[in-house]
């Protein structure tokens, strides 16, 4: 396990991470959902999280109209905007690059990955069913429900944990490093749609990437555009999990 980095060294990293290797493609649709964000290249979907409305710092897409035909590594510099929208666009664009069509990766559920695992376990974000998976995690989320730690649980929580779960909508809201920089000792999975497949996110500290790759962008574009959830994109695409001791990408 890597000696955990500082907050800005990770940020730093995932900045680097997100925003290179993209190559010479153009985005060939963008839609902004209800709940997922989704770029379209060449080669590639990538999806992110949609922010919820109303947060603080939501304000529209000031260059609606404009994203479609440019370049995805243009696309993915939005990462770094104060615009909660344009965030989630940059990680859709940076995924289009990074979770291919062609991408060899396994297929897998990163909840399978706390099999081998003992010891104090924590969850950040809401999972539906998770009780059933993980029947003593602690979970912390930032609306919690009655049996749920609040967000600043995660101070005392994370650094005691032997195995993290972590939703990947925190790449999204920006409190990713954060949450990595308090793992001192763990195991960590990070899950969701908006995971990029790509082996540099394993320097950051993260053990496992669960993710979802699409296979039938017409279908997954208008489920993003009509405001599905994971349910309904699933079957346009397949849930995959790279373990940093099998970090191996070839195309097909």
């Amino acid at each position: 396990m890597p000696t955990p980095l500082g907050e800005r060294k990770l940020q730093q990293h995932l900045t680097k991470t997100l925003s290179t290797g993209i190559g010479n493609g153009t985005a060939l649709a963008v839609s902004v959902g209800l709940n997922w964000t989704c770029v379209r290249g060449p080669n590639g979907m990538g999806l992110a999280h949609t922010p919820a409305r109303g947060t603080a710092g939501c304000r529209s897409l000031t260059d609606a109209g404009s994203y479609r035909g440019r370049p995805l590594k243009e696309l993915a510099l939005l990462y770094r905007s104060n615009n909660p929208f344009e965030v989630a666009l940059g990680i859709a664009a940076a995924n289009a690059a990074h979770n291919r069509f062609d991408l060899k990766v396994p297929d897998g559920n990163g909840l399978d990955a706390f099999t081998t695992t003992r010891g104090p376990t924590a969850v950040v974000g809401h999972f539906p069913g998770i009780r059933r998976h993980l029947t003593n995690a602690q979970v912390i989320e930032r609306e919690p429900n009655s049996d749920e730690l609040p967000e600043e649980a995660a101070e005392n929580v994370l650094p005691q944990a032997a195995q993290v779960l972590i939703t990947a909508s925190t790449l999204t809201n920006g409190s990713l490093t954060r949450l990595l920089s308090l793992c001192h000792q763990a195991r960590i999975v990070l899950v969701g749609p908006s995971v990029p497949m790509c082996p540099s996110m394993f320097q950051l500290g993260i053990d496992v990437l669960s993710g979802f790759l699409v296979t039938n962008p017409e279908g997954a574009l208008t489920v993003v555009a009509e405001g599905g959830s994971v349910s309904a994109l699933k079957r346009y695409g397949r849930l995959v999990m790279l373990q940093r001791n099998n970090a191996v990408q070839k195309p097909g």
